[in-house]
């Protein structure tokens, strides 16, 4: 694949980490987005089998960021939080955000008041926020370090 990319000119490589894009582009962490396949996808195997009660909370706050992403990447707004039974999702992560002291990922989602806002500013605050949120769940759950 990164050969390709190469190819094609989209592959920038900042400190050690890989993104994709042009320079016009939202440019995106690899090592986070891979993060959050890795994470969402123990998250979600995790309620297809045991049921969200079985979440610790920092899973919870995986999920509910994993479903923010969800919607913001698929549809450009909170539309589909609706509709996969997580409205509160954005409302329950900052709540966890502030809990749990992650100032980073609190003052981004305070952005979600202004649902045009959050959605076109949301790929300069993705590494950052989900950064933090990535480094609270491995201290918190001890998995998933990519």
């Amino acid at each position: 694949m990164e050969s390709a990319l190469s190819a094609m000119g989209q592959e920038r490589k900042f400190s050690s980490a890989v993104y994709i894009g042009s320079t016009r582009e939202k440019r995106l962490n690899i090592d986070l987005e891979t993060w959050l396949l890795e994470a969402g996808d123990i998250v979600i195997q995790k309620k297809a089998q045991q049921g969200e009660s079985a979440f610790s909370e920092s899973e919870r706050a995986v999920h509910w960021m994993w479903l923010i992403d969800y919607s913001v990447r698929n549809a450009g707004c909170f539309g589909p939080l609706e509709d996969m039974g997580a409205k509160t999702a954005l409302s329950d992560l900052a709540r966890f955000a502030q809990d749990a002291r992650l100032s980073t990922l609190l003052s981004w989602l305070q952005l979600s008041d202004n649902e045009e806002a959050f959605c076109s500013t949301y790929y300069q605050h993705f590494d950052k926020a989900w950064g933090e949120l990535k480094d609270h769940y491995e201290r918190t759950s001890g998995q998933v370090s990519s």
